[in-house]
């Protein structure tokens, strides 16, 4: 190629890459695009700056929004679990001071019955001791009935507090049990009773339950939960008692509970055919063979009501059923009998018509026989529980007319003594009167331990929250807060390039104007 062709090609490409035109200022487009860029990084730092947060919405960073919510959530929960475990340790503490101020209370009264023992008085001295018992009595159930948090009574018994102290669902402590009426303070008292003679023991019946029944017998405590008076009756005969000689062989006398009896969760049995009967949907013999010689009608109805007796006495329910008529059992009568002696006849059952063979086998009614019970709130016990052993030596607890509820009571010939219907007015009643305050201000001490172990814990749970709190708020702050030093920075920069965008892009639509004087000349 010649110089002048070399020459030729090179100022095309010239023209090529740097024309000038007027329809379309592309120098301007690509300045006016750099500038658009820069503002919206402006506005993003201008928002970040003022908010203080680097993800002000979800187009921020979309999974940093989601983790910072939940970290969120768990510090608001945290602060709120704070202030709620700070009120529970308010309520024991106004509970706890009312309780110290009874405890002080039944302290001078129990000081008073003993001054009131002393032979040097005279009934007019016991007369005016007993006036200042009475008035301690009256203020001890004024602060009981008087102590409150927010308008709630606390030592009435009544007052069940739950305190939500976590970031979650469940996480509760209950404040409960609380309770300084001199009438649910003291204790049942009987004697263990021999032929050598008579050995006191003492029966506590605070918060009396068939799955919890602590109880010292000649010094030896039994305080495990037990889930049928059996378990309980068998630890007992596994036991030597200190005061007697060798272990103790026990026979339990029935309990009857006045209650609804719950048949839901009465296991099935195994009949004598290998079929299964169960007690909640009533008594089936469909899966029995009636017409098999080996297999008497008698001894069908036999089992099944020897079955319902086991699973009902195994379960503690308190009743028992007989048959009117063992021959037939498809039409046999049943006869349910409370512990009581009352009787409540069952539905009897009825016998098919002929099928074609094989034949179809009696049924006896499917009843249940949960809907047959009355539904009496469980709260007397009625009866004994005797204790015997080879020696002819014997234990007797008089359960008569016991309350489940009550916190406790003595009791001597089946009398009640309490804190509010003792006196000081003989040496028998100051006797009797200092042993039911020493149960009583036990009973307040159990209670204050089990508020001084409350208040403990929810101390530390205050401590572990407020720790939980500042790492959580540390963890969301670096997800979500904004380093105002980057931030400055940035704002520095991109308000220099966004001016010096302003200025190329005010120079490039001035560009257009070159053309002109290519016309004009």
């Amino acid at each position: 190629m010649s110089i002048v062709g070399e020459t030729i090609l090179n100022l095309s490409c010239i023209e090529l890459s740097m024309s000038l035109t007027i329809a379309t200022n592309i120098s301007a487009l690509n300045a006016s695009r750099h500038l658009g860029q820069s503002s919206n990084t402006l506005d993003s730092v201008y928002r970040r700056l003022s908010s203080g947060l680097r993800i002000n919405s979800a187009a921020d960073d979309a999974a940093g929004l989601q983790i910072s919510n939940r970290l969120t959530s768990e510090v608001n929960g945290t602060n709120t679990a704070i202030r709620n475990a700070n009120d529970g340790i308010s309520v024991i503490n106004v509970a706890d001071g009312a309780l110290d101020e009874s405890v002080n209370l039944m302290q001078r009264m129990r000081t008073l019955a003993l001054q009131s023992g002393s032979g040097a008085n005279t009934a007019e001295d016991r007369v005016a001791l007993n006036a200042e018992f009475k008035q301690l009595q009256l203020e001890m159930d004024r602060i009981a009935t008087g102590t409150r948090f927010a308008g709630q009574e606390l030592l009435a018994g009544s007052y069940k507090g739950i305190f939500s102290v976590g970031a979650y669902a469940g996480q509760n402590t209950v404040i409960t049990d609380l309770n300084a009426q001199t009438k649910n303070l003291g204790e049942m008292e009987w004697q263990a009773r021999s032929p050598a003679g008579s050995k006191p023991g003492a029966y506590d019946i605070a918060d009396l339950k068939l799955s919890s029944q602590p109880v010292t017998l000649n010094g030896v405590t039994f305080d495990k939960d037990y889930s049928t008076l059996e378990a309980f009756v068998a630890d007992i005969n596994s036991t030597t008692f200190p005061n007697n000689q060798g272990p103790v062989t026990a026979q339990q006398l029935p309990f009857s509970v006045a209650s609804a009896v719950d048949l839901s969760a009465l296991p099935s049995y195994i009949d004598v055919a290998g079929h299964s009967v169960d007690l909640t949907t009533g008594i089936d013999m469909t899966g029995w063979d009636p017409v098999n010689p080996t297999t008497k009608n008698s001894a069908i109805m036999a089992t099944v009501v020897q079955r319902i007796n086991s699973a009902a006495q195994s379960a503690g329910l308190g009743f028992y059923v007989s048959a009117s008529n063992n021959s037939n059992p498809a039409s046999n009568a049943l006869t349910m009998h409370s512990a009581q002696g009352n009787s409540l006849a069952l539905a009897n059952g009825t016998t098919p018509p002929p099928q074609p063979a094989p034949p179809a086998p009696p049924v006896i009614s499917n009843a249940s026989l949960s809907s047959l019970l009355p539904d009496v709130t469980p709260t007397t016990y009625i009866g004994q529980m005797e204790l015997r052993s080879s020696g002819d030596k014997y234990s007797n607890i008089d359960m008569q007319g016991s309350s489940l509820n009550a916190l406790g009571f003595y009791q001597e010939d089946k009398k009640k003594y309490t804190v509010d219907n003792i006196d000081v007015l003989s040496d028998d009643n100051a006797s009797r009167a200092i042993k039911t305050l020493d149960a009583g201000m036990k009973q307040l001490g159990v209670q204050r331990s089990r508020l001084g172990a409350q208040a403990n814990a929810l101390d530390s749970r205050v401590r572990n929250l407020a720790n939980a709190n500042e790492n959580l708020s540390a963890a969301r702050s670096r997800i979500r807060d904004a380093d105002m030093a980057v931030e400055s920075a940035r704002l520095v920069s991109t308000q220099i390039l966004q001016q010096a965008s302003s200025s190329i892009l005010s120079q490039a639509n001035s560009r257009p104007n070159a053309a002109l004087s290519l016309l004009q000349s």
